[in-house]
Protein backbone atom coordinates (compact mmCIF):
# COMPACT_ATOMS: atom_id res chain seq x y z
CA UNK A 1 0.00 0.00 0.00
CA UNK A 2 1.20 3.53 -0.76
CA UNK A 3 2.07 6.18 1.81
CA UNK A 4 -0.85 7.51 3.85
CA UNK A 5 -1.57 10.47 6.05
CA UNK A 6 -3.96 9.83 8.93
CA UNK A 7 -5.60 12.07 11.51
CA UNK A 8 -4.81 11.82 15.19
CA UNK A 9 -7.44 9.74 16.95
CA UNK A 10 -8.27 8.48 20.44
CA UNK A 11 -7.72 4.69 20.48
CA UNK A 12 -8.42 4.50 16.74
CA UNK A 13 -10.48 1.72 15.22
CA UNK A 14 -9.19 -1.42 13.55
CA UNK A 15 -9.32 0.14 10.06
CA UNK A 16 -7.06 2.94 11.25
CA UNK A 17 -4.42 0.54 12.54
CA UNK A 18 -4.61 -1.67 9.48
CA UNK A 19 -3.62 1.37 7.45
CA UNK A 20 -0.70 1.95 9.82
CA UNK A 21 0.32 -1.69 9.61
CA UNK A 22 0.12 -2.07 5.84
CA UNK A 23 1.01 1.35 4.39
CA UNK A 24 4.47 1.84 2.97
CA UNK A 25 4.97 5.02 4.99
CA UNK A 26 2.68 6.49 7.66
CA UNK A 27 2.31 10.17 8.48
CA UNK A 28 0.08 11.42 11.30
CA UNK A 29 -1.40 14.90 10.97
CA UNK A 30 -0.70 16.63 14.28
CA UNK A 31 -1.29 20.23 13.14
CA UNK A 32 -4.68 19.97 11.42
CA UNK A 33 -7.66 21.91 12.72
CA UNK A 34 -9.65 20.03 15.33
CA UNK A 35 -12.87 18.51 14.00
CA UNK A 36 -15.89 18.01 16.22
CA UNK A 37 -17.96 14.82 16.00
CA UNK A 38 -14.92 12.83 14.90
CA UNK A 39 -12.70 10.16 16.38
CA UNK A 40 -10.07 12.74 17.40
CA UNK A 41 -11.46 12.47 20.93
CA UNK A 42 -13.78 9.48 20.68
CA UNK A 43 -13.58 5.70 20.43
CA UNK A 44 -16.07 2.84 20.35
CA UNK A 45 -15.94 -0.35 22.38
CA UNK A 46 -18.33 -3.27 22.72
CA UNK A 47 -19.84 -3.47 26.19
CA UNK A 48 -22.43 -5.75 27.75
CA UNK A 49 -25.29 -3.57 26.44
CA UNK A 50 -23.83 -3.03 22.98
CA UNK A 51 -21.64 -0.39 21.33
CA UNK A 52 -20.43 2.26 23.76
CA UNK A 53 -18.83 5.57 22.76
CA UNK A 54 -16.08 6.88 25.04
CA UNK A 55 -15.42 10.60 24.56
CA UNK A 56 -12.60 12.74 25.94
CA UNK A 57 -14.13 16.11 26.90
CA UNK A 58 -12.25 19.14 25.59
CA UNK A 59 -12.35 22.80 26.55
CA UNK A 60 -14.46 25.07 24.37
CA UNK A 61 -12.77 27.02 21.59
CA UNK A 62 -15.84 29.30 21.28
CA UNK A 63 -16.23 28.32 17.65
CA UNK A 64 -12.75 29.51 16.66
CA UNK A 65 -10.94 27.05 14.34
CA UNK A 66 -8.12 25.64 16.44
CA UNK A 67 -5.21 23.31 15.57
CA UNK A 68 -5.49 19.97 17.34
CA UNK A 69 -2.20 20.56 19.18
CA UNK A 70 -3.86 23.56 20.90
CA UNK A 71 -7.00 21.70 22.01
CA UNK A 72 -6.99 21.33 25.79
CA UNK A 73 -8.53 18.36 27.57
CA UNK A 74 -11.11 19.13 30.24
CA UNK A 75 -10.85 17.38 33.59
CA UNK A 76 -13.96 19.01 35.05
CA UNK A 77 -15.35 15.49 35.23
CA UNK A 78 -13.39 12.37 36.04
CA UNK A 79 -13.56 10.95 32.53
CA UNK A 80 -10.35 8.86 32.89
CA UNK A 81 -11.95 6.86 35.70
CA UNK A 82 -15.20 6.50 33.75
CA UNK A 83 -13.36 5.35 30.62
CA UNK A 84 -11.23 2.90 32.53
CA UNK A 85 -14.18 1.39 34.36
CA UNK A 86 -16.03 0.96 31.06
CA UNK A 87 -13.01 -0.66 29.40
CA UNK A 88 -12.41 -2.91 32.39
CA UNK A 89 -16.04 -4.01 32.49
CA UNK A 90 -16.12 -4.69 28.74
CA UNK A 91 -12.82 -6.57 28.45
CA UNK A 92 -11.89 -8.09 31.81
CA UNK A 93 -12.89 -11.51 30.43
CA UNK A 94 -10.87 -11.06 27.21
CA UNK A 95 -7.84 -13.35 26.79
CA UNK A 96 -5.21 -10.59 26.65
CA UNK A 97 -6.72 -8.07 29.06
CA UNK A 98 -4.36 -8.77 31.95
CA UNK A 99 -1.34 -8.61 29.64
CA UNK A 100 -2.08 -5.11 28.41
CA UNK A 101 -4.28 -3.49 31.06
CA UNK A 102 -1.47 -1.62 32.84
CA UNK A 103 -0.16 -0.12 29.58
CA UNK A 104 -3.61 1.17 28.64
CA UNK A 105 -4.52 2.31 32.14
CA UNK A 106 -1.29 4.32 32.41
CA UNK A 107 -2.14 6.25 29.23
CA UNK A 108 -5.72 6.98 30.24
CA UNK A 109 -4.60 8.35 33.61
CA UNK A 110 -1.61 10.26 32.18
CA UNK A 111 -3.31 13.63 32.79
CA UNK A 112 -1.96 15.19 29.60
CA UNK A 113 -2.99 18.79 29.02
CA UNK A 114 -3.47 18.65 25.25
CA UNK A 115 -5.50 16.19 23.18
CA UNK A 116 -2.69 15.90 20.63
CA UNK A 117 -0.23 14.75 23.28
CA UNK A 118 -2.66 12.13 24.56
CA UNK A 119 -3.28 10.80 21.05
CA UNK A 120 0.45 10.62 20.34
CA UNK A 121 0.96 8.56 23.49
CA UNK A 122 -1.77 6.19 22.34
CA UNK A 123 -0.64 5.83 18.72
CA UNK A 124 2.99 5.21 19.67
CA UNK A 125 2.10 2.72 22.43
CA UNK A 126 -0.35 0.75 20.28
CA UNK A 127 2.21 0.56 17.47
CA UNK A 128 4.70 -0.80 20.02
CA UNK A 129 2.28 -3.33 21.53
CA UNK A 130 1.17 -4.49 18.07
CA UNK A 131 4.79 -4.95 16.95
CA UNK A 132 4.45 -2.70 13.90
CA UNK A 133 7.89 -2.68 12.34
CA UNK A 134 7.90 0.84 10.95
CA UNK A 135 8.43 4.40 12.06
CA UNK A 136 5.36 6.57 12.47
CA UNK A 137 6.11 10.07 11.27
CA UNK A 138 4.36 13.23 12.38
CA UNK A 139 3.61 16.00 9.90
CA UNK A 140 5.05 18.63 12.25
CA UNK A 141 8.43 16.88 12.09
CA UNK A 142 8.65 15.58 8.50
CA UNK A 143 7.90 16.79 4.99
CA UNK A 144 5.16 14.69 3.40
CA UNK A 145 5.56 13.34 -0.14
CA UNK A 146 3.47 14.82 -2.97
CA UNK A 147 1.59 11.64 -3.89
CA UNK A 148 0.10 10.57 -0.61
CA UNK A 149 -3.25 8.99 0.26
CA UNK A 150 -4.85 11.57 2.57
CA UNK A 151 -7.43 10.12 4.97
CA UNK A 152 -7.71 13.06 7.38
CA UNK A 153 -11.30 13.78 6.35
CA UNK A 154 -12.30 10.21 7.15
CA UNK A 155 -12.54 8.34 10.45
CA UNK A 156 -15.64 9.91 11.90
CA UNK A 157 -18.96 8.30 12.85
CA UNK A 158 -21.02 7.83 9.71
CA UNK A 159 -18.03 8.10 7.37
CA UNK A 160 -15.71 5.13 7.50
CA UNK A 161 -13.16 4.02 4.90
CA UNK A 162 -14.33 0.94 2.99
CA UNK A 163 -11.13 -0.76 4.10
CA UNK A 164 -12.70 -1.91 7.38
CA UNK A 165 -15.04 -4.30 5.56
CA UNK A 166 -12.02 -6.46 4.66
CA UNK A 167 -11.21 -7.30 8.27
CA UNK A 168 -11.98 -10.93 8.99
CA UNK A 169 -14.25 -11.60 11.99
CA UNK A 170 -12.51 -12.54 15.21
CA UNK A 171 -13.76 -13.72 18.59
CA UNK A 172 -15.10 -10.90 20.78
CA UNK A 173 -16.20 -11.04 24.42
CA UNK A 174 -19.88 -10.47 23.57
CA UNK A 175 -20.09 -12.49 20.33
CA UNK A 176 -22.75 -14.65 21.96
CA UNK A 177 -25.03 -11.62 22.34
CA UNK A 178 -24.33 -9.47 19.30
CA UNK A 179 -22.43 -11.57 16.79
CA UNK A 180 -19.31 -10.00 15.29
CA UNK A 181 -19.22 -6.19 15.55
CA UNK A 182 -16.73 -4.71 13.04
CA UNK A 183 -14.42 -1.71 13.24
CA UNK A 184 -14.37 -1.10 16.96
CA UNK A 185 -11.52 0.51 18.87
CA UNK A 186 -8.13 -1.13 18.51
CA UNK A 187 -8.57 -1.99 22.21
CA UNK A 188 -11.15 -4.56 21.15
CA UNK A 189 -8.61 -6.28 18.91
CA UNK A 190 -5.72 -5.95 21.37
CA UNK A 191 -7.58 -7.42 24.35
CA UNK A 192 -9.28 -10.16 22.34
CA UNK A 193 -6.54 -11.15 19.88
CA UNK A 194 -3.29 -9.72 21.23
CA UNK A 195 -0.44 -8.52 19.02
CA UNK A 196 0.04 -9.94 15.57
CA UNK A 197 -1.11 -9.70 11.99
CA UNK A 198 -4.60 -8.26 11.50
CA UNK A 199 -6.43 -10.52 9.00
Amino acid sequence: MQSVILPQVYFGNTAYYRYINEAQTVFISDREFYRKQSYRNRTRILAANGILDLTVPVKSTKGIPTPINKIEISYAENWPLNHWRSIQSAYKAAPFFEEFEEDIKKIIFSETMFLSDLNKLIINKIAELMDFEKAIRYVSEHKTPENIFDLCADFKPGKEPDYHSQLSPYLQVFNYKFGFTPNLSILDWLFNEGPGVMP
